[in-house]
């Protein structure tokens, strides 16, 4: 030490080379005043000297906008930050802190290390990561649904076979068909379809493609509501605890996704706690979060108000392994300790869509708790709605349905055909026009696909406003070209339908449009 102290400056110059990151001494206008080694080597040939150039010279050409240096002259405390540096083609960890001499700021030290190796191999992981999940989604939505293609097309076999009353291709003569055994057959197959439906939605929600229904709302009835129905569903050996504060304010959301998320989160605790006996604790409050409560959270939040919906459950746990891939979608650790399905991943999806955020806190044994973090809206407008439903069903008027899946076309055709309505079939846009302006019949209503070739739903709603402005459009979509209701309305669209279509809600929905248009 003594050697060291003796050799006085040469030393010091050996010691500042000798440092593996760039390391510049700036004065306050930001000029160099020394460079070490590892400075001439990280910036370019053509530098032959740094002395005397400002730092956003070498290594920005213009002034960072997000300059570190302005955050330690504005603070008084060391920064670090990660830059893309476009003219050098690298990844900088650049760290600076401020020289003072009697109390006065008079320069600073900036430090750069090159961690482009480091972020290229995170992007790498992050892209193998990504293409796991979808190796894995696929798997998992090709389980569910060969089980439930499974339930149709068997129960399809079955009937068939049933009808037929010959051995056909089973060589044994079949049963008798009673009415009662179709309706059972048929019922498996409508409920399989349900199955195929909320799974298609749990798919939407997960990749954010679903037009939710927001508006500003209270979320303690919602959660009442759904701790009613849970209380009937969870396992005798769990018990459903629930703290709900009354007098929390208002959250923008869909109620009906809240429901899910809440679902889908004790769903997540009774499979965590499994055979054993165990707690599920559900609670709603109001919180305000600052930057003094802020290192409690596992996530960053903006300061502001909450209201904080937490699932806290006795189950396995998790290790912090887990916790990193608990949103992938159909992830499993495969020791029965995690089988997340698609229930996590479309958790994080309403999050998303709700701008809210999900702190998680677990130990392996120790069990987990969720807590979603939903923005606290200070305002509430009541929005007027109109509740008329047209309770008789049947109709005479004549109708265009339009779809380029001939299956579905030819199905609902059939079933207005039995209310009642004469029904006009089309496949495209372009035979929706052609039935209008051939004016052979007088087009009461057209029904049209979103999705199709050559014109979509919307494109075609306004070609024939052009041609007829007051005759009413209903649009459904399917999700392959996201159209949300209020889009829709916008574009002069009287109602909207989602996919699968129930025929009971189309029947329904024709009555109203109807029924508002006669009273305009």
């Amino acid at each position: 030490m003594d050697e060291l102290r003796s050799g006085g400056l040469e030393t010091w110059q050996h010691i500042f080379d000798a440092l593996v990151e760039s390391v510049l001494i700036l004065n306050k206008d930001k000029e160099v005043v020394e460079a070490n080694r590892a400075a001439y080597a990280l910036l370019p040939s053509t530098y032959t000297e740094i002395i005397g150039h400002k730092c956003y010279e070498l290594f920005a050409c213009l002034e960072c906008q997000d300059c570190p240096l302005e955050h330690v002259r504005n603070k008084g405390d060391s920064y670090s930050l990660d830059m893309e540096r476009s003219l050098l083609g690298k990844y900088l960890r650049v760290t600076c802190a401020p020289l003072f001499k009697n109390d006065v700021l008079v320069g600073y030290i900036h430090s750069a290390l090159d961690i482009t190796q480091q972020r290229n191999l995170k992007n790498q992981l992050v892209q193998a990561r990504k293409m796991d999940a979808i190796s894995t989604l696929a798997g998992g939505i090709a389980h569910d649904f060969n089980n439930i293609l499974g339930v149709i097309l068997g129960n399809a076999d079955l009937l068939q076979y049933r009808l037929s009353g010959d051995a056909g291709q089973m060589g044994v003569m079949a049963p008798e068909l009673e009415k009662v055994d179709i309706q059972e057959h048929l019922l498996a197959i409508q409920k399989a379809g349900q199955r195929a439906e909320d799974l298609v939605n749990q798919i939407l929600t997960f990749s954010r493609q679903t037009s939710t229904s927001r508006r500003d709302v209270i979320i303690t009835p919602i959660i009442k509501e759904t701790v009613k129905f849970l209380k009937s569903t969870v396992p005798a050996t769990i018990e459903l605890r629930a703290e709900i504060a009354e007098d929390v304010g208002y959250i923008y959301a869909d109620p009906t996704q809240i429901h899910q998320a809440l679902m889908n989160l004790c769903t997540n605790a009774v499979e965590a706690i499994g055979d054993q006996h165990g707690v599920i604790e559900i609670t709603v409050k109001e919180k305000k979060v600052t930057s003094a409560g802020a290192e409690t959270l596992s996530q960053h939040l903006q300061n502001g108000e909450y209201i904080v919906l937490s699932v806290k459950d006795t189950g396995v746990g998790m290790s912090e392994e887990v916790l990193e891939r608990i949103y992938d979608p159909f992830f499993t650790t495969g020791d029965g300790g995690v089988d997340s399905g698609l229930g996590l991943a479309v958790l994080h999806g309403i999050a998303t869509q709700h701008n809210a955020t999900i702190d998680v806190h677990s130990e392996p044994g120790k069990g987990a708790e969720f807590a979603i973090y939903f923005p606290k809206v200070n305002t509430f407008k009541e929005k007027g709605t109109n509740n008329a439903v047209a309770t008789m069903l049947k109709g005479s008027e004549t109708l265009i349905f339009a779809d380029d899946e001939e299956e579905l076309v030819k199905m609902f055709s059939e079933m207005l055909e039995y209310l009642g309505y004469t029904v006009l079939p089309a496949a495209s846009g372009q035979e929706v026009l052609a039935h209008i302006k051939n004016k052979l019949h007088k087009i009461d209503m057209v029904i049209t696909d979103q999705t199709m070739p050559h014109m979509t739903g919307l494109e075609l709603a306004r070609a024939i406003k052009k041609l007829q402005a007051n005759l009413p459009v209903i649009l459904c979509s399917g999700y392959a070209e996201p159209v949300t209701e209020e889009s829709a309305r916008k574009e002069g669209i009287n109602a909207f339908l989602a996919k699968p279509i129930d025929m009971k809600d189309l029947a329904v929905t024709i009555r109203q449009v109807f029924l508002l248009n006669s009273t305009q």
